[in-house]
């Protein structure tokens, strides 16, 4: 009610998929390459990293969005097939591209439909924990079943979801400004390695990676922990850099002290009009230009 007297018409929510007593208009579900990370070993907590089995998530979808993640690839790696499509708004131009999906891209695409034919026709796979012999685990099953039979929220879709293809792309203002550098990095992320990646694939020419401090997902950085770091990357004659998402819980002192990494989200051009379709039945009178600008955390690897 806060955001309506302000005047917003959309409200975007992360984490949502499993909250339900929301009842979205329109419920995205984004994953990212490459396959073998996307989704785990496809269990959920405790036995994987899942929230619930991506059978049943995927029933209650309307678009699936498969982030490529080239931000930390060699360049070359984004391919481009055809001009530009001349029905988009000029305004959607800086936000698309007309690169084809890689192959990881595509057999996360077959995969994740494979998943949601299961669903659909109720061949879903049981995870062990689910066949445990455990009271608890056979408590809790029932009664997940038995909320979910009660729950419209919960129930299957007929048709298939969309699938999206967006980019994961490095912004240009990241690129210049550690080109070659020397770097000291730290993280708190779920995806450590991806973040270092992505530096090696920046610094890899004249540059290098001096230190990678990976500290655990979401960890509030104490100022102490902070100017050990600043030492540390001055006595390597290094830039400190740190992930979008840990740069905005920095103390205000040390936002001039440390460099942050960018990426941007850039949709296939068909993706974009299918995306633009879907917001269209939400909000009619939205702009597309104005919604499809998303800023994407490089130290985020989530599954729904």
């Amino acid at each position: 009610s806060a955001a309506a007297a302000e005047g917003a018409q959309l409200v975007v929510l992360d984490d949502g998929l499993q909250y339900r007593a929301l009842r979205p208009d329109l419920a995205l579900l984004v994953v990212r390459t490459p396959l073998e990370q996307a989704l785990g070993n496809e269990r959920t907590l405790p036995a994987g990293p899942l929230r619930e089995r991506p059978a049943d998530a995927l029933q209650r979808v309307d678009a699936i969005v498969i982030l490529d993640d080239t931000a930390s690839l060699a360049p070359g790696r984004e391919r481009v097939d055809g001009p530009a499509g001349a029905d988009l708004p000029p305004s959607l131009e800086h936000l698309t591209s007309a690169s084809v999906p890689s192959d990881d891209a595509r057999a996360l695409e077959a995969e994740i439909m494979r998943l949601w034919a299961e669903g659909a026709a109720g061949e879903a796979r049981v995870e062990p924990s689910a066949r445990s012999t455990c009271p608890f685990w056979q408590t809790l099953t029932r009664y997940w079943r038995s909320y979910r039979a009660r729950d419209p929220g919960a129930q299957p879709r007929s048709d298939p979801p969309a699938v999206l293809h967006a980019l994961l792309r490095l912004t240009k203002a990241s690129c210049t400004a550690l080109a070659g550098r020397r770097v000291v990095a730290f993280s708190a992320s779920a995806s450590p390695e991806s973040f270092a990646r992505t530096l090696e694939s920046i610094v890899r020419t004249s540059g290098c990676i001096c230190a990678h401090y990976a500290y655990p997902d979401h960890a509030h950085i104490p100022d102490g922990e902070l100017r050990w770091l600043l030492v540390q990357a001055r006595e390597s004659g290094a830039v400190l850099v740190s992930t979008a998402k840990d740069a905005v819980r920095l103390p205000r002192w040390a936002l001039a002290e440390v460099l942050r990494l960018d990426v941007e989200v850039v949709w296939d051009r068909a993706s974009a009009r299918q995306l633009a379709s879907l917001l269209g039945r939400v909000l009619p009178a939205t702009q597309p230009s104005r919604i499809l600008t998303p800023h994407v955390d490089r130290g985020a690897n989530f599954n729904s």
